[in-house]
């Protein structure tokens, strides 16, 4: 080859964009030719490269053993091409291609020329190109997608990824009706077959069912063109979406639940904007505000609404907040209604806040609350103007919850220690009313009386009637209602009454006493003067009868003695009767015995007397007389009231107190009936009770109707009289 002809091939190289370069191989290999703008690119002189062994030194490190491996090719005569990176002087690196051809003389090679090219760009844009791909591997290999080609008779030629065959294998050179059932391989067929007809992108869904499970996949397709923009197939990728596909169902579900809850619910529902603007309302909303259900949006809305939600309390509302208010509406038909609102926030898809207002109507309610409010005001007055104590105690701490006026006049103030009032004596007392409230019933009523001091100081008895109020979860007692009424003035009056009572016992024995002693005194003048006198005028009457003569007269004389005797013999009864002789002299023994024969002998009953052997009945005429018209009463009893004439009388003495009983087997009586009686034209029972108690003694009564009667009178042989105790 000529010189012109190596300057024409250098030429058309360098304009071609190579670096060209000549290496003489004789003696020193040297550069006989560097291309300039390679010596421009590496920044040094001609002078500064001629040799190889510098030449080596602009090579990369990396790749200069990539240089070795060439030149021992060269020396066998091989072409080369080389790929390495080159350092310019500034340090600037650069990738270059280099094809190297020998140059043989005899065999032997003599030069070596060489074509250089920056492929710096190039090879930059492959290795993006290498790493966009291993992202877009890594891409595809993480996500649900799968990639394939199918050519024009859409059989699948590539495969990556298979989402319904287990590998790429069993779908290669088959269609979908191949692989999917009929109806299923239609829908997606007919997908593929509009992006052939139409070139244009496609996508769609389809769903394949196998196995028993149905799997739901989204695909987006596009023609597969040639280098010259012919159609030879489809590029395609699926998505498996059948979870998609089953939350899109269950939210269409849960959107129709919404909307059915929505809908129906009995309480008014309400949706905002933030101008107060209705979006949406359900039927009870628009019932309850007399809306048309028809587009309550076109409405004019209340004041209220715009009002509510520019307020403060609206206007910070968080999307976990919840506002309550409850508000009366006036309607257009006049009605007032009451409604409780609950104010939501919520965003909507663009972020505004939107408010959700549920509106339950409380007219029935607030009106029942109104008429309760007015039944305890109501109350409250009926309370306050009556004057009994009316209030609830908490037991457990002892303190009154509420009270009416007069409670607070006499406690003077809510939260007062009440147990700390109560009297000390009546300290015990309270104590075992409040055990006694832990077992009481709900409707039980206790009642108490106890002494507790008012705000003045005063020492007041309260009578009072308690029930429970309220109980803890647990079920224990802890608050009471109590009324009460303050019975100081009654009691100081019942004192009053028993002293009396007493004073008219003691007046009333000493009257019996008394009653006996005149008795005495009128037997002894009927016996003594009345007695004896009758006796001397029928002596005398005897003495002159003798001296008359005449028949007739006599006959009168002797009829009037008889008078005179039977005067005698009743003036003698009378006096027996009016006090008996053995009372006194034989004492109460004896004349119980008397009095028994006399009842026998005289009413035709048989009364049996039992004595106790060897008792020492000698008492003192006080308690013989209290006992003898005692027993004389209860036998009279029997005689006029127990339908039967036998009785039986036992005496008896344990140590220093008497016991008489009477029995008998009549008819009996009630004993509620009787024991309070007082018989003004008798003893009576009750005489014979409050003087025996007046006396240290007592009284008790069995009776049973049908089964008789048992009276045992038990009085000390020495009485002791009630002391009579004046009211402080």
């Amino acid at each position: 080859m000529t010189k012109n002809e190596y300057h024409y091939i250098i030429n058309t190289l360098e304009n071609l964009g190579f670096w060209v370069y000549i290496l003489s191989l004789q003696r020193v290999p040297t550069f006989s030719y560097l291309s300039p703008d390679f010596l421009k690119v590496v920044g040094y002189s001609e002078d500064q490269i001629r040799t190889p062994l510098f030449w080596s030194k602009i090579v990369h490190p990396e790749d200069r053993d990539l240089l070795t491996q060439r030149d021992k090719q060269l020396i066998q005569s091989i072409n080369c091409t080389t790929y390495y990176r080159i350092i310019s002087k500034n340090g600037q690196i650069f990738w270059v291609s280099e094809r190297t051809t020998p140059i043989l003389r005899e065999g032997k090679v003599i030069r070596i020329v060489g074509a250089i090219r920056d492929i710096t760009e190039a090879t930059r844009v492959q290795e993006a190109l290498k790493e966009s791909e291993a992202r877009f591997r890594v891409a595809l290999q993480n996500a649900p997608i799968a990639v394939f080609q199918q050519d024009l008779e859409l059989r699948y030629t590539w495969l990556y990824k298979p989402q319904i065959v287990r590998n790429p294998e069993e779908a290669i050179g088959k269609t979908d009706y191949d692989i999917f059932p009929y109806e299923d391989a239609s829908v997606s067929t007919a997908l593929k077959k509009r992006i052939l007809d139409t070139g244009e992108p496609v996508r769609g869904e389809f769903k394949v069912t196998k196995n028993g499970e149905t799997h739901y996949f989204d695909l987006t397709g596009e023609p597969l063109r040639d280098a010259s923009g012919k159609i030879i197939g489809i590029n395609c990728a699926t998505m498996d979406v059948t979870k998609y596909k089953t939350l899109e169902s269950k939210l269409r579900e849960s959107e129709a639940r919404f909307r059915s809850i929505f809908e129906n619910a009995a309480v008014g529902i309400a949706l905002l904007d933030e101008t107060g603007q209705l979006i949406m309302a359900n039927e009870a909303f628009c019932r309850f505000f007399g809306f048309p259900k028809e587009d309550p949006s076109k409405l004019e809305i209340f004041d209220f609404f715009q009002q509510l939600v520019f307020s403060p309390e609206v206007f910070s509302l968080k999307e976990t907040d919840k506002l309550g208010i409850e508000k009366p509406f006036l309607l257009k038909d006049g009605q007032l209604v009451w409604g409780r609102l609950s104010i939501s926030l919520v965003k909507d898809a663009d972020n505004s806040p939107q408010y959700i207002l549920v509106c339950e109507d409380v007219t029935k309610r607030k009106q029942a609350e109104l008429a309760l409010e007015k039944s305890q005001r109501l109350l409250q007055r009926i309370t306050d103007s009556t004057p009994t104590l009316i209030y609830i105690l908490d037991i457990k701490e002892g303190k009154c919850t509420y009270v009416n006026s007069t409670a607070a006049a006499f406690w003077g103030k809510l939260g007062i220690a009440i147990a700390e009032k109560i009297h000390p004596e009546d300290q015990k007392n309270w104590r075992e009313f409040l055990l006694r409230l832990a077992s009481a019933e709900d409707e039980e009523i206790i009642e108490t009386c106890f002494q507790i001091m008012n705000t003045k100081g005063e020492w007041r008895v309260l009578r009072s009637w308690n029930m429970v109020f309220n109980r803890t979860k647990d079920g224990e007692v802890c608050e009471i209602l109590v009324s009460s009424i303050d019975d100081t003035e009654y009691q100081n009056a019942l004192q009053e009454i028993k002293k009396y009572e007493q004073q008219l016992i003691g007046l009333a024995s000493e009257i019996s006493i008394v009653e006996e002693r005149e008795r005495r005194r009128i037997a002894s003048a009927l016996h003594d003067s009345v007695g004896q006198t009758l006796a001397m005028a029928r002596m005398q009457l005897r003495v002159a009868q003798k001296s008359i003569k005449q028949r007739d007269l006599y006959k009168k004389l002797d009829q009037v003695c008889d008078f005179l005797a039977e005067a005698i013999n009743q003036t003698r009864s009378l006096a027996i009767e009016l006090s008996p002789p053995i009372l006194q002299e034989l004492g109460f023994e004896a004349a119980i015995d008397w009095l028994v024969n006399q009842m026998n002998n005289r009413h035709g009953m048989s009364i049996r007397l039992e004595k106790e052997a060897n008792g020492d009945f000698n008492l003192n005429f006080e308690v013989t007389v209290l006992l003898y018209q005692a027993v004389r009463e209860l036998l009279f009893n029997v005689l006029k009231h127990a339908q039967v004439k036998t009785a039986k009388v036992l005496i008896t003495r344990n140590g220093g107190t008497i016991k008489v009983s009477v029995t008998d087997s009549g008819v009996g009586f009630e004993l509620k009936k009787i024991e309070n009686t007082f018989n003004p034209e008798g003893f009576g029972l009750f005489s014979i009770r409050e003087r025996l108690k007046y006396s240290g003694g007592k009284m008790e009564i069995e009776s049973t109707i049908g089964r008789g009667t048992n009276v045992e009178i038990s009085i000390p042989v020495e009485p002791r009289r009630q002391k009579i105790v004046k009211n402080s």
